[in-house]
């Protein structure tokens, strides 16, 4: 386990059986398995899109500034920008922004958000068979953790394109 189960941990399980481009991979928020349904990705594409949610995180806005429009429960911005921002192009700008683990099809059942306020920040995830989960989280743990998982698949796939001779 990358990470702490109880806010926010990847599990990078193994490769399939004779497919070292597929991997098990578990992501949790707030104690929930999000991927229970699929937790299995394709490896290029997981390491793709984990890479874009790292150089993300280099540049992650400061919601403190827009406090007054936005709010400040977690929970509540949440919830609105998943009902609103279909109708609200500002809103719609912010949810694009604030999207966070969009790693590929593992990640398709559920909606998920990042968000920081100054030094402090929490992680919201509605998987679409579960309630809301909240997490509050370190803005250097977060990075850690995504940090983790990404060089775990990176350097397996690496070793395996190695010994397959594709490098």
């Amino acid at each position: 386990m990358i990470g702490d189960r109880a806010r926010f941990g990847v599990l990078v399980g193994p490769t399939e059986a004779g497919q070292p481009q597929l991997r098990s991979v578990k992501i949790y928020v707030d104690g929930e398995d999000l991927t229970f349904l699929d937790d299995e990705v394709y490896v290029p594409n997981f390491l793709l899109r984990v890479g874009l949610t790292l150089r993300a995180l280099d540049d992650w806005p400061d919601l403190a500034p827009h406090a007054a429009v936005l709010g400040t429960d977690p929970r509540v911005l949440h919830q609105r920008l998943v009902a609103e921002s279909e109708h609200d192009p500002i809103l719609a700008s912010w949810d694009e922004r604030l999207s966070f683990l969009e790693w590929g099809e593992i990640t398709f059942p559920f909606h998920s958000f990042l968000f920081r306020f100054g030094d402090r920040m929490w992680l919201t995830a509605r998987h679409r068979e579960g309630g809301l989960r909240v997490a509050q989280v370190e803005p250097a743990e977060v990075r850690d953790i995504v940090e983790r998982a990404h060089r775990a698949v990176a350097d397996d796939y690496a070793d395996h394109r190695r010994r397959a001779g594709l490098d």
